[in-house]
């Protein structure tokens, strides 16, 4: 089971045109990309591969990407991923993991701007003229770029800057933007997947893709109810009621994808009944223990565990689901009891 732990990158400083000397991968140096992210494969520290958990076992995932990249002296990351990899080291606390640990991977840090400019001029301080300046400004140039608020920066004297709020031009004594670190920009969840019809249905001539559609479920396999049943499920529905079936020249076998051309049977006059409406899980338990997200021990989880849970529980697959980190789960695919630092299901939805 995943135990969740970070670990601290070998950084060496941040210089101007956001070069980031860090241990990416094979030990080349990454540079920052046009869009003003810096990318790291896979994230080290001292040799060691930088733990997904921000400290021990808490804060993983985001909390542990931005920590690896507050500590690289960048802004927080809008990207990254991760994979069991052992050892890895927790950079909120220093700690070593040593097995069936979680390592970063593919970590995309928002950029430090040294020296802020646009259209090759200093940024001035203030959103608009000698108004709203300081963070305001600050907030205006990480939006004129893409990103969210600026998280922290500073300014200094010079002798021309660009006011970006009116694109005006100050000359003289100018308030100008320095080491300005920008968030991410807010993303929009994506919507919850559409809820599957609560109706049946009737259909007098099935056609997917414009085919009539085969009385056999798979190739010359499972014909009659099970070719209606499958065509229902396609359709969002429940099984199928009532059937029949003639002959045609032509038809779309569902499962397998395949075209019957000749002497072919085609469903007719199918029934369909309404499908189940879903069940919610907030804790799932088998037998009083939570259950783990993985299928069988560290193996096929996430997705994987989650359908494994709702087919135990009588229902086909998960449409949604979270998981958590507890001290003890369930494994359901060989009935194996996780203690320590386990990854347990959540809120999960079954249809």
């Amino acid at each position: 089971m995943p135990r969740v732990s970070d670990v601290r990158p070998t950084v060496r400083g941040l210089a101007a045109g956001f070069f980031l000397a860090v241990t990416a991968g094979g030990g080349a140096p990454v540079a920052a990309q046009p869009t003003g992210t810096v990318h790291f494969p896979l994230p080290v520290s001292d040799g060691v591969r930088v733990d997904w958990c921000a400290t021990w076992a808490s804060n993983c995932g985001q909390g542990g990407a931005d920590g690896f990249c507050m500590a690289a002296g960048l802004g927080p990351a809008v990207g990254w991923a991760w994979e069991y990899a052992s050892p890895t080291r927790v950079l909120g606390d220093g700690q070593t993991c040593t097995s069936g640990c979680g390592a970063l991977k593919d970590v995309t840090c928002t950029a430090a701007y040294a020296v802020p400019r646009v259209g090759g001029e200093r940024v001035d301080w203030c959103a608009t003229w000698a108004t709203d300046c300081g963070q305001g400004g600050a907030d205006g140039f990480c939006r004129s770029q893409g990103h969210g608020r600026a998280s922290a920066w500073a300014w200094e004297t010079t002798q021309r800057t660009l006011v970006l709020g009116g694109n005006q031009i100050c000359q003289g004594s100018c308030g100008a933007l320095k080491d300005v670190v920008c968030t991410a920009a807010a993303v929009a969840p994506p919507p919850p997947p559409p809820p599957p019809p609560v109706t049946g249905g009737s259909y007098a001539r099935p056609r997917i893709e414009g085919e009539r559609v085969d009385w056999c479920a798979t190739w010359a396999t499972d014909c009659g109810q099970g070719g209606a049943d499958g065509f229902c499920r396609a359709k969002g529905h429940g099984p199928a009621t009532a059937w029949e079936w003639e002959y045609v020249s032509r038809t779309l076998v569902l499962g397998g994808h395949q075209i019957c051309q000749g002497s072919c049977g085609a469903l007719k006059n199918v029934v369909c009944a309404p499908a189940a409406m879903p069940a919610i899980f907030v804790e799932p338990r088998i037998g009083g223990e939570r259950v783990d997200w993985c299928a069988a021990w560290a193996t096929d989880c996430g997705q994987g565990g989650a359908n494994g849970f709702c087919r135990a529980a009588g229902y086909s697959v998960a449409t949604a689901w979270e998981w958590e980190t507890t001290p003890r789960t369930l494994v359901l695919g060989g009935n194996q009891i996780c203690q320590g630092s386990c990854g347990a299901l959540k809120n999960v939805v079954c249809n």
